[in-house]
Protein backbone atom coordinates (compact mmCIF):
# COMPACT_ATOMS: atom_id res chain seq x y z
CA UNK A 1 0.00 0.00 0.00
CA UNK A 2 2.79 2.40 0.70
CA UNK A 3 2.80 5.24 3.15
CA UNK A 4 -0.62 6.77 3.52
CA UNK A 5 -1.32 11.08 4.52
CA UNK A 6 -2.03 11.24 7.99
CA UNK A 7 -5.37 12.50 8.99
CA UNK A 8 -6.27 15.95 9.27
CA UNK A 9 -5.41 17.82 12.32
CA UNK A 10 -8.11 17.61 14.53
CA UNK A 11 -8.39 21.19 15.76
CA UNK A 12 -11.19 22.14 18.61
CA UNK A 13 -14.83 22.52 17.94
CA UNK A 14 -16.63 26.15 18.68
CA UNK A 15 -19.31 27.10 19.76
CA UNK A 16 -20.40 31.27 19.03
CA UNK A 17 -22.38 33.15 21.80
CA UNK A 18 -24.72 36.31 22.14
CA UNK A 19 -24.45 37.96 25.91
CA UNK A 20 -26.02 41.04 27.29
CA UNK A 21 -29.66 42.51 28.53
CA UNK A 22 -32.64 41.63 26.79
CA UNK A 23 -35.29 43.66 28.33
CA UNK A 24 -36.03 47.05 30.07
CA UNK A 25 -35.58 45.34 33.02
CA UNK A 26 -32.03 44.86 32.50
CA UNK A 27 -32.63 40.76 32.06
CA UNK A 28 -29.12 39.34 30.66
CA UNK A 29 -28.99 36.42 28.76
CA UNK A 30 -26.37 34.13 26.68
CA UNK A 31 -27.79 32.10 23.99
CA UNK A 32 -25.97 29.82 21.81
CA UNK A 33 -25.75 30.32 18.39
CA UNK A 34 -26.47 26.56 16.64
CA UNK A 35 -28.88 27.84 14.07
CA UNK A 36 -28.45 29.27 10.47
CA UNK A 37 -29.60 31.75 10.05
CA UNK A 38 -29.87 33.21 13.86
CA UNK A 39 -32.48 35.80 13.79
CA UNK A 40 -32.32 38.56 16.52
CA UNK A 41 -35.15 40.78 16.67
CA UNK A 42 -38.40 41.39 18.55
CA UNK A 43 -40.95 39.72 16.55
CA UNK A 44 -42.44 36.30 17.41
CA UNK A 45 -40.33 34.30 14.70
CA UNK A 46 -37.00 35.10 15.51
CA UNK A 47 -34.12 32.87 17.46
CA UNK A 48 -32.83 35.71 19.97
CA UNK A 49 -35.87 37.96 21.28
CA UNK A 50 -35.05 41.33 22.26
CA UNK A 51 -37.40 43.24 23.77
CA UNK A 52 -36.53 47.24 22.94
CA UNK A 53 -38.40 49.76 20.97
CA UNK A 54 -36.08 50.42 18.97
CA UNK A 55 -34.97 47.05 17.62
CA UNK A 56 -36.74 46.18 14.55
CA UNK A 57 -39.34 42.62 14.84
CA UNK A 58 -36.78 41.32 12.56
CA UNK A 59 -33.38 42.93 13.26
CA UNK A 60 -30.56 40.90 12.28
CA UNK A 61 -29.34 37.97 11.39
CA UNK A 62 -26.02 35.47 11.73
CA UNK A 63 -25.01 32.77 9.50
CA UNK A 64 -22.26 30.25 8.81
CA UNK A 65 -20.25 30.50 5.78
CA UNK A 66 -17.29 28.40 5.20
CA UNK A 67 -17.38 27.31 9.08
CA UNK A 68 -16.77 31.20 9.75
CA UNK A 69 -19.54 33.63 11.19
CA UNK A 70 -21.29 36.19 9.16
CA UNK A 71 -23.72 39.35 10.39
CA UNK A 72 -25.90 40.96 8.31
CA UNK A 73 -28.37 43.67 9.16
CA UNK A 74 -32.35 42.57 8.01
CA UNK A 75 -33.44 46.50 6.69
CA UNK A 76 -33.97 47.37 10.38
CA UNK A 77 -35.19 50.89 10.89
CA UNK A 78 -32.35 52.43 13.93
CA UNK A 79 -29.43 50.02 12.24
CA UNK A 80 -27.40 47.33 13.12
CA UNK A 81 -23.10 48.25 14.38
CA UNK A 82 -20.42 45.92 15.07
CA UNK A 83 -17.51 47.37 16.93
CA UNK A 84 -19.07 51.06 16.45
CA UNK A 85 -19.43 50.24 12.45
CA UNK A 86 -22.34 50.52 10.58
CA UNK A 87 -23.18 46.89 9.17
CA UNK A 88 -24.68 47.14 4.92
CA UNK A 89 -23.28 44.20 3.91
CA UNK A 90 -22.54 40.86 5.52
CA UNK A 91 -19.88 41.06 7.94
CA UNK A 92 -17.57 38.36 9.12
CA UNK A 93 -17.42 38.16 13.30
CA UNK A 94 -14.65 37.66 15.59
CA UNK A 95 -14.79 36.51 19.44
CA UNK A 96 -15.18 39.50 21.40
CA UNK A 97 -16.88 41.51 19.00
CA UNK A 98 -19.54 44.37 20.31
CA UNK A 99 -23.05 43.85 18.41
CA UNK A 100 -25.37 47.23 18.82
CA UNK A 101 -29.04 46.69 17.66
CA UNK A 102 -30.62 50.22 17.90
CA UNK A 103 -28.51 51.78 21.12
CA UNK A 104 -28.34 48.34 23.02
CA UNK A 105 -25.04 46.30 23.14
CA UNK A 106 -24.33 42.63 22.87
CA UNK A 107 -20.86 40.76 23.41
CA UNK A 108 -20.14 37.87 20.77
CA UNK A 109 -17.83 35.48 22.36
CA UNK A 110 -16.74 32.27 21.15
CA UNK A 111 -15.40 29.54 22.86
CA UNK A 112 -13.70 25.75 22.56
CA UNK A 113 -16.10 22.93 22.79
CA UNK A 114 -14.62 19.49 23.95
CA UNK A 115 -17.71 17.22 23.59
CA UNK A 116 -21.46 17.03 22.31
CA UNK A 117 -22.84 16.47 25.63
CA UNK A 118 -21.36 19.85 26.46
CA UNK A 119 -22.71 21.71 24.03
CA UNK A 120 -26.33 19.64 24.78
CA UNK A 121 -26.49 20.43 28.17
CA UNK A 122 -26.43 24.34 26.63
CA UNK A 123 -29.42 24.11 24.77
CA UNK A 124 -32.89 24.03 25.99
CA UNK A 125 -34.10 19.86 25.47
CA UNK A 126 -36.71 21.45 23.08
CA UNK A 127 -33.58 22.82 20.75
CA UNK A 128 -31.26 20.02 20.76
CA UNK A 129 -32.66 17.73 18.19
CA UNK A 130 -32.21 20.68 15.63
CA UNK A 131 -28.68 21.44 17.21
CA UNK A 132 -27.54 18.79 16.73
CA UNK A 133 -28.78 18.53 12.78
CA UNK A 134 -27.54 22.28 12.53
CA UNK A 135 -23.96 21.18 13.34
CA UNK A 136 -24.13 18.24 12.36
CA UNK A 137 -25.16 19.20 8.60
CA UNK A 138 -22.35 21.40 7.92
CA UNK A 139 -20.02 18.92 9.79
CA UNK A 140 -21.36 16.04 7.84
CA UNK A 141 -21.67 17.71 4.34
CA UNK A 142 -17.61 18.52 4.53
CA UNK A 143 -16.93 15.01 5.68
CA UNK A 144 -18.32 13.26 2.58
CA UNK A 145 -16.73 15.84 0.82
CA UNK A 146 -13.53 15.73 2.26
CA UNK A 147 -13.27 11.87 3.42
CA UNK A 148 -11.53 13.49 6.85
CA UNK A 149 -12.77 10.44 8.54
CA UNK A 150 -10.54 8.07 11.03
CA UNK A 151 -11.25 4.42 11.97
CA UNK A 152 -11.02 3.10 15.58
CA UNK A 153 -10.19 -0.81 15.71
CA UNK A 154 -11.32 -2.98 18.60
CA UNK A 155 -9.36 -6.20 18.89
CA UNK A 156 -11.06 -9.66 18.57
CA UNK A 157 -9.17 -12.13 20.26
CA UNK A 158 -8.57 -15.96 19.35
CA UNK A 159 -9.62 -17.32 22.79
CA UNK A 160 -7.08 -20.48 21.86
CA UNK A 161 -3.57 -18.74 21.39
CA UNK A 162 -4.31 -15.15 22.71
CA UNK A 163 -3.84 -13.63 18.78
CA UNK A 164 -6.01 -10.88 17.49
CA UNK A 165 -8.27 -12.96 14.96
CA UNK A 166 -9.68 -9.45 13.64
CA UNK A 167 -10.67 -6.08 14.50
CA UNK A 168 -13.87 -4.42 14.36
CA UNK A 169 -14.07 -1.19 13.06
CA UNK A 170 -15.66 1.96 13.46
CA UNK A 171 -15.78 5.05 12.01
CA UNK A 172 -15.40 8.48 13.78
CA UNK A 173 -15.21 11.80 12.07
CA UNK A 174 -12.40 14.18 12.05
CA UNK A 175 -13.36 17.41 10.14
CA UNK A 176 -11.76 20.61 11.16
CA UNK A 177 -13.28 21.91 13.83
CA UNK A 178 -16.19 18.90 14.48
CA UNK A 179 -17.61 18.71 17.30
CA UNK A 180 -19.53 15.16 16.35
CA UNK A 181 -17.83 12.26 16.09
CA UNK A 182 -19.70 9.14 17.45
CA UNK A 183 -21.36 7.16 14.72
CA UNK A 184 -24.89 7.38 16.11
CA UNK A 185 -24.61 11.06 15.72
CA UNK A 186 -22.89 11.10 12.08
CA UNK A 187 -25.68 8.57 10.80
CA UNK A 188 -28.61 10.33 12.28
CA UNK A 189 -27.41 14.07 11.07
CA UNK A 190 -26.65 11.16 7.69
CA UNK A 191 -30.29 9.83 7.52
CA UNK A 192 -31.64 13.18 7.82
CA UNK A 193 -29.48 14.01 4.78
CA UNK A 194 -30.39 10.58 3.16
CA UNK A 195 -26.09 10.21 3.12
CA UNK A 196 -25.99 7.21 5.33
CA UNK A 197 -25.13 4.60 2.34
CA UNK A 198 -22.26 6.92 1.30
CA UNK A 199 -21.24 7.70 5.02
CA UNK A 200 -20.80 3.86 5.78
CA UNK A 201 -19.03 3.44 2.04
CA UNK A 202 -16.52 5.69 3.82
CA UNK A 203 -15.95 4.07 6.65
CA UNK A 204 -15.29 1.05 5.23
CA UNK A 205 -12.73 2.23 2.54
CA UNK A 206 -11.08 4.28 5.51
CA UNK A 207 -11.35 0.66 7.74
CA UNK A 208 -9.15 -0.62 5.15
CA UNK A 209 -7.26 2.35 3.87
CA UNK A 210 -5.23 2.18 7.42
CA UNK A 211 -5.20 -1.51 8.40
CA UNK A 212 -1.97 -2.03 6.80
CA UNK A 213 -0.63 0.26 10.16
CA UNK A 214 -1.60 -2.01 12.52
CA UNK A 215 0.52 -4.26 14.62
CA UNK A 216 -0.78 -7.86 13.46
CA UNK A 217 -2.60 -8.59 9.90
CA UNK A 218 -6.06 -9.73 10.47
CA UNK A 219 -9.72 -10.10 9.29
CA UNK A 220 -11.29 -6.75 9.44
CA UNK A 221 -15.05 -6.77 10.27
CA UNK A 222 -16.25 -3.73 8.27
CA UNK A 223 -20.11 -2.77 8.64
CA UNK A 224 -22.91 -2.45 7.21
CA UNK A 225 -25.63 0.43 7.79
CA UNK A 226 -29.46 -1.21 7.84
CA UNK A 227 -30.21 0.91 4.93
CA UNK A 228 -27.82 -0.89 2.58
CA UNK A 229 -29.80 -3.34 2.31
CA UNK A 230 -32.71 -1.41 0.83
CA UNK A 231 -30.58 -1.74 -2.36
CA UNK A 232 -28.53 -4.68 -2.64
CA UNK A 233 -26.93 -3.74 -6.21
CA UNK A 234 -25.52 -0.67 -4.75
CA UNK A 235 -24.02 -2.25 -1.75
CA UNK A 236 -22.18 -4.86 -4.21
CA UNK A 237 -21.17 -2.05 -5.92
CA UNK A 238 -19.69 -0.54 -2.94
CA UNK A 239 -17.82 -3.81 -1.91
CA UNK A 240 -16.43 -4.34 -5.39
CA UNK A 241 -14.99 -0.53 -5.23
CA UNK A 242 -13.54 -1.57 -1.39
CA UNK A 243 -12.10 -4.52 -3.20
CA UNK A 244 -10.50 -2.70 -6.35
CA UNK A 245 -8.80 -0.47 -3.82
CA UNK A 246 -7.81 -3.15 -1.30
CA UNK A 247 -7.44 -6.62 -2.88
CA UNK A 248 -5.28 -8.16 -0.58
CA UNK A 249 -6.85 -6.75 2.60
CA UNK A 250 -8.98 -9.25 4.69
CA UNK A 251 -12.83 -8.26 4.75
CA UNK A 252 -15.78 -9.56 6.46
CA UNK A 253 -18.97 -7.46 6.35
CA UNK A 254 -20.57 -6.98 9.37
CA UNK A 255 -24.39 -7.61 9.93
CA UNK A 256 -26.84 -7.30 12.66
CA UNK A 257 -28.92 -10.65 12.59
CA UNK A 258 -31.77 -8.63 13.12
CA UNK A 259 -31.81 -7.47 9.38
CA UNK A 260 -31.92 -11.06 8.22
CA UNK A 261 -35.29 -11.51 7.20
CA UNK A 262 -34.75 -12.77 3.99
CA UNK A 263 -32.93 -15.79 3.84
CA UNK A 264 -32.99 -16.32 0.03
CA UNK A 265 -32.49 -12.51 -0.47
CA UNK A 266 -29.51 -12.79 2.02
CA UNK A 267 -28.10 -16.05 0.57
CA UNK A 268 -27.85 -14.08 -2.92
CA UNK A 269 -26.31 -11.05 -1.52
CA UNK A 270 -24.09 -13.83 0.20
CA UNK A 271 -22.96 -15.50 -3.48
CA UNK A 272 -22.65 -11.86 -4.91
CA UNK A 273 -19.77 -11.04 -1.94
CA UNK A 274 -18.23 -14.44 -2.45
CA UNK A 275 -16.21 -13.91 -5.23
CA UNK A 276 -15.36 -10.68 -3.88
CA UNK A 277 -13.29 -12.58 -1.33
CA UNK A 278 -15.63 -10.54 1.88
CA UNK A 279 -17.22 -13.26 4.52
CA UNK A 280 -19.48 -12.25 6.26
CA UNK A 281 -20.08 -11.92 10.39
CA UNK A 282 -23.80 -12.12 12.02
CA UNK A 283 -23.67 -9.74 15.35
CA UNK A 284 -26.41 -9.55 18.09
CA UNK A 285 -27.42 -13.03 18.37
CA UNK A 286 -29.95 -14.15 21.09
CA UNK A 287 -31.13 -16.99 20.50
CA UNK A 288 -33.08 -19.05 20.36
CA UNK A 289 -32.61 -22.28 18.82
CA UNK A 290 -34.69 -21.91 16.21
CA UNK A 291 -33.35 -18.67 15.50
CA UNK A 292 -29.98 -20.22 14.75
CA UNK A 293 -31.39 -22.99 12.58
CA UNK A 294 -32.42 -20.11 10.43
CA UNK A 295 -29.08 -18.31 10.20
CA UNK A 296 -27.23 -21.76 10.17
CA UNK A 297 -28.78 -21.90 6.33
CA UNK A 298 -26.54 -18.83 5.27
CA UNK A 299 -23.55 -20.27 6.41
CA UNK A 300 -22.15 -17.23 8.05
CA UNK A 301 -18.31 -17.08 9.39
CA UNK A 302 -18.83 -15.86 12.11
CA UNK A 303 -21.54 -15.43 14.77
CA UNK A 304 -21.34 -12.96 17.50
CA UNK A 305 -23.35 -13.45 20.58
CA UNK A 306 -25.13 -9.90 21.99
CA UNK A 307 -23.47 -8.61 24.92
CA UNK A 308 -27.29 -9.22 27.31
CA UNK A 309 -26.16 -12.82 26.76
CA UNK A 310 -21.98 -13.23 27.31
CA UNK A 311 -21.44 -9.48 29.69
CA UNK A 312 -20.78 -10.70 32.92
CA UNK A 313 -21.77 -14.48 31.93
CA UNK A 314 -19.88 -15.82 35.17
CA UNK A 315 -22.63 -14.40 37.48
CA UNK A 316 -25.53 -16.09 35.28
CA UNK A 317 -27.64 -18.37 36.41
CA UNK A 318 -25.82 -21.98 35.44
CA UNK A 319 -29.20 -22.72 33.68
CA UNK A 320 -28.95 -19.91 31.69
CA UNK A 321 -24.93 -20.59 31.21
CA UNK A 322 -25.88 -23.36 29.97
CA UNK A 323 -28.06 -22.23 26.94
CA UNK A 324 -25.50 -20.28 25.89
CA UNK A 325 -23.17 -23.11 25.69
CA UNK A 326 -25.60 -25.42 23.68
CA UNK A 327 -26.37 -22.31 21.14
CA UNK A 328 -21.68 -22.29 20.75
CA UNK A 329 -21.75 -26.11 20.22
CA UNK A 330 -25.22 -26.01 17.89
CA UNK A 331 -23.32 -23.14 16.15
CA UNK A 332 -20.08 -24.82 16.12
CA UNK A 333 -21.10 -28.00 14.99
CA UNK A 334 -21.49 -26.18 11.31
CA UNK A 335 -18.29 -24.74 11.40
CA UNK A 336 -19.76 -21.08 12.54
CA UNK A 337 -16.90 -19.51 14.89
CA UNK A 338 -18.62 -17.76 17.74
CA UNK A 339 -17.75 -14.73 19.47
CA UNK A 340 -18.34 -13.27 22.91
CA UNK A 341 -18.65 -9.57 22.65
CA UNK A 342 -18.16 -7.25 26.20
CA UNK A 343 -15.95 -9.33 27.89
CA UNK A 344 -14.39 -7.03 30.73
CA UNK A 345 -13.29 -9.30 33.20
CA UNK A 346 -10.57 -12.52 32.95
CA UNK A 347 -13.23 -15.05 34.76
CA UNK A 348 -16.09 -14.02 31.98
CA UNK A 349 -13.06 -14.39 29.30
CA UNK A 350 -12.42 -18.16 31.11
CA UNK A 351 -16.20 -19.10 31.10
CA UNK A 352 -16.29 -18.33 27.62
CA UNK A 353 -13.05 -20.51 26.58
CA UNK A 354 -15.34 -22.96 28.75
CA UNK A 355 -18.55 -22.61 26.94
CA UNK A 356 -16.37 -23.29 23.29
CA UNK A 357 -16.40 -19.34 21.98
CA UNK A 358 -13.67 -19.12 19.30
CA UNK A 359 -13.42 -15.61 20.08
CA UNK A 360 -14.03 -12.88 22.21
CA UNK A 361 -13.67 -9.10 21.90
CA UNK A 362 -14.71 -6.45 24.67
CA UNK A 363 -12.39 -4.27 27.84
CA UNK A 364 -10.95 -6.91 29.29
CA UNK A 365 -8.88 -6.88 25.65
CA UNK A 366 -8.54 -3.62 25.09
CA UNK A 367 -10.81 -0.40 23.91
CA UNK A 368 -11.36 0.90 20.18
CA UNK A 369 -8.42 2.97 19.20
CA UNK A 370 -7.28 4.36 16.00
CA UNK A 371 -3.89 3.12 14.05
CA UNK A 372 -0.46 3.56 14.93
CA UNK A 373 0.94 6.83 13.11
CA UNK A 374 3.62 5.87 10.93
Amino acid sequence: MGNQPDSPPIEPARIWNIEGAVDEQGHVQRVSIVHSPFVIGRGDDVTFTVEFRDVSKRHAEFFFRDNALFLRDLGSKNGTQLNGSPVTDPVAVRSGDVLTLGKHEFRIVCENIETLEELLERIEPAKRTSALLELGTRQVRELMASGAAEPRYHPVVDLADGSVLAYDVFGRGCTTGGIISAPSDLFFVAAYLGLEEGLSHLFRLKGAEFAHRLPARALLFLRVHPVEFENPERLVKSASELREKFPETPVAFEIHQALVTDIKAMANLMGDLEPLGISLVLEGFRGPAERLDELVRLGPDFLKFDKRLTHRINQLDPQDRDMVGMLVSLASETGIRCIADWIAFGDDMEVCRQLGFHAAQGPYFGEPSAAPSL
